[in-house]
């Protein structure tokens, strides 16, 4: 697997597109105006190198301001309970182990999972809100009360739709380990001749 190409990409779409509008909505919002006396070259490498530092910045900050929503066990155990069919009521430990054991078998035996890229979304997602909330808060005394209230109804909106895609995150780990546990399971049973 070409981990190089695909943290590449990563850190493109997830440090140097919310960087940039980060650096693009408060130079708007705080009416900032600069004159660039250098050549593009020189002002793109720089544009660049900037957007990384605040997409990195913006990055562990929506970290930090969403940890509640990273594997809570409500939706760990929903999702168990679609996949498997059944209520099962856990105590949280045991049920953060039993987690965490399915997602690092689905990390190492199953490959063509869409966990990456579930995981991938959620966390661009999560930067692209905190963006927007410091943008509202910047601008919050510039905007009339329509705008603010248009704002928070889609910022509701995408917490819940980031909470379904927690959820479909849990729900692909549980798919694929129960897809992996049968498929060796089977593969066992043919070796054994039992099938």
């Amino acid at each position: 697997m070409n981990v190089e190409s695909k943290l590449t990409l990563y850190d493109t779409l997830s440090m140097l597109v919310p960087g940039y509008l980060l650096i693009f909505g408060v130079s708007h919002i705080c009416d900032i105006k600069y004159q660039w006396n250098h050549s593009y070259l020189s002002y793109g490498v720089i544009l660049f190198v900037v957007s990384y530092i605040m997409g990195l910045f913006i990055h562990y900050l929506s970290r930090l301001i969403f940890l509640w929503l990273r594997n809570p066990p409500i939706l760990i155990n929903f999702a168990y309970d679609v996949v498997y069919y059944k209520k099962e009521k856990f105590l949280i430990k045991r049920l953060r182990e039993q987690y965490y054991e399915a997602y690092y078998n689905v990390a190492i035996h199953y490959p063509a999972s869409a966990l990456s890229n579930l995981e991938a979304q959620f966390s661009f997602l999560r930067s692209i809100v905190t963006i927007g909330f410091i943008c509202l808060l910047l601008g919050f005394c510039k905007f009339n009360v329509i705008i603010v209230i248009v704002l928070s109804i889609i910022f509701f909106i995408l917490i819940i739709f980031m909470i379904y895609l927690q959820y479909k995150i849990h729900f692909r780990v549980w798919e694929d380990d129960l897809y992996i546990t049968d498929n060796a399971n089977w593969r066992l049973n043919i070796k054994n001749n039992k099938i």
